[in-house]
């Protein structure tokens, strides 16, 4: 996708965009690529053989594939406040069912937020692009519940 799904000119933006953010000045597509994938956690939930790779059981319900990929995600961050307050609050999934959404407001409401209490958790729902309801999830022991 990255090589063969852009044009010259949003390959041009991806280089620009990428550079900007890692602080490069790099021209050469590969080494951004490669860079972009290393910063990049994809956890394919619908797929049986990469789910399996991924450590995410296929015989978990979908839904239960996208909390479990979610955790491992955040799981995986370093402790360093940065990343839990900065990197968290871009994540994100592409194609959810409001299945898939419901699952998620549960996870985050009733375990998220006790396992990782330095976290805010928030979900953006799109289904209706007029109407963005946002719902945020935070331990009410935490540090953080002062900032909302």
């Amino acid at each position: 996708m990255l090589y063969e799904g852009l044009t010259a000119e949003e390959h041009d933006q991806f280089k620009e965009s990428m550079n900007k953010h890692v602080g490069t000045k790099t021209k050469n597509l590969d080494k951004l690529i490669a860079k972009y994938l290393e910063m990049s956690y994809y956890a394919p939930c619908s797929n049986p053989e990469f789910a399996e790779k991924s450590n995410i059981p296929h015989t978990l319900s979908v839904p239960g594939r996208k909390v479990l990929a979610f955790d491992n995600f955040v799981a995986s961050l370093p402790e360093h406040p940065i990343y839990r307050k900065y990197i968290v609050s871009q994540m994100g999934f592409s194609d959810d069912t409001l299945e898939n959404i419901y699952a998620m407001h549960e996870a985050m409401q009733t375990n998220f937020v006790q396992k990782y209490p330095d976290i805010m958790f928030s979900i953006y729902d799109t289904n209706n692009p007029l109407v963005v309801k946002r719902t945020s999830y935070v331990n009410p022991n935490s540090k953080l519940h002062s900032d909302i």
